[in-house]
């Protein structure tokens, strides 16, 4: 099965809520290899948007 590109899976995200887009990057994360470079590029993704929760909430 072919992978769908980090940047095709980063704007489909962008449509979802910000809480949907954390639980759908963490699902994506566990599906893919330990130590690969996607699962990288995907925690580094997920870093930024709880992050951002987090600043949201802390705002609130």
């Amino acid at each position: 099965m072919k992978q769908t590109p980090i940047h095709v899976v980063v704007a489909r995200l962008k449509r979802l809520p910000l809480r949907l887009q954390i639980e759908h990057l963490r699902a994506l994360i566990s599906l893919e290899r330990p130590y690969s470079v996607r699962r990288n590029e995907l925690e580094s993704l997920l870093r930024g948007k709880v992050t951002k929760q987090l600043r949201k909430e802390c705002a609130a």
